[in-house]
């Protein structure tokens, strides 16, 4: 069996898997990373094993190097805040900064997800804030692809979200840019005309 598991490493696991909690998908409202993976893919047998953390250890190592002289470009760069004083008492740190995922990916996973979450809600206020001020804006990027294959322009028309949308395309959204969800290509023009056949 082929079983997929996700995160800032993509990797295939083959064979039987011994522990299927640790390719299990994420619980509803968690981060999704997959649409940030660029990590060459990792083949081994079990996400648990030494393999697998040697090969994602690896990995990491080689973006951290990549931006090992970046000088940080958002405050909180390292992510610490998001963290409880119990989460850092123990230990715990974000594998990459806001910055190192800034240039890695193109924007900051975390700003990024929540920017989407609030657009799925329709929450403009919240969107216009956020791309008004320069230092939120900057970690977020208004024409990537998601995981389903939309840009959040594509999202807001397929909500018929008028104020959005503009909102979208005074900071600078791409309205040529043809969604890569199987629906033929569309762009967000395409998407909002055909919305009801969707």
């Amino acid at each position: 069996a082929v079983a997929e598991h996700s995160g800032y490493i993509s990797a295939f696991v083959q064979g039987p898997v011994r522990d299927k909690g640790a390719i299990a998908k994420a619980a509803e409202g968690a981060i999704d990373l997959w649409p940030y993976c660029s990590a060459t893919q990792v083949t081994v047998e079990d996400p648990g094993s030494r393999e697998f953390r040697a090969a994602f250890a690896k990995a990491l190592a080689a973006v951290k190097e990549k931006y090992e002289y970046l000088e940080p470009e958002f405050d909180d760069d390292d992510m610490a805040g998001l963290l409880s004083p119990e989460e850092r008492k123990r230990g715990w740190t974000f594998p990459l900064t806001r910055t190192q995922q800034k240039k890695e990916f193109g924007c900051v996973v975390v700003e990024q997800e929540r920017f989407l979450a609030h657009l799925q809600d329709g929450d403009l206020d919240y969107l216009s804030a956020c791309l008004a001020d320069p230092k939120r804006s900057r970690a977020l990027d208004v024409n990537r692809l998601d995981r389903g294959g939309l840009a959040p322009l594509h999202r807001a028309a397929l909500l018929d979200h008028a104020g959005i949308t503009k909102a979208l395309l005074d900071a600078d959204a791409d309205p040529a840019l043809r969604e890569q969800a199987g629906l033929g290509g569309l762009t967000a023009l395409g998407l909002a005309l055909r919305g009801s056949e969707l």
